[in-house]
């Protein structure tokens, strides 16, 4: 399995964070949407259309992986 960041801009609504790269170990992908998520809360301000975004590791299996 390979774990991936996803972004969401309000609750339900979740997107594929394409820049932030694919993770082999769940640990190091929660580690990376924690960071993410701080540096988020700590540098971007209110106006900006990114303020607020929340960030989640979430494992992907393909389809071929996930009929074995």
């Amino acid at each position: 399995m390979i774990w991936i960041i996803e972004e969401s801009p309000n609750p339900g609504v979740w997107k594929v964070l394409q820049s932030r790269g694919i993770y082999k170990n769940e640990g190091r992908a929660i580690c990376a949407a924690v960071e993410l998520q701080r540096w988020h809360r700590e540098n971007i301000q209110p106006d900006n259309p990114r303020y607020g975004l929340r960030y989640r590791a979430v494992g992907y299996a393909s389809l071929r992986e996930a009929k074995s």
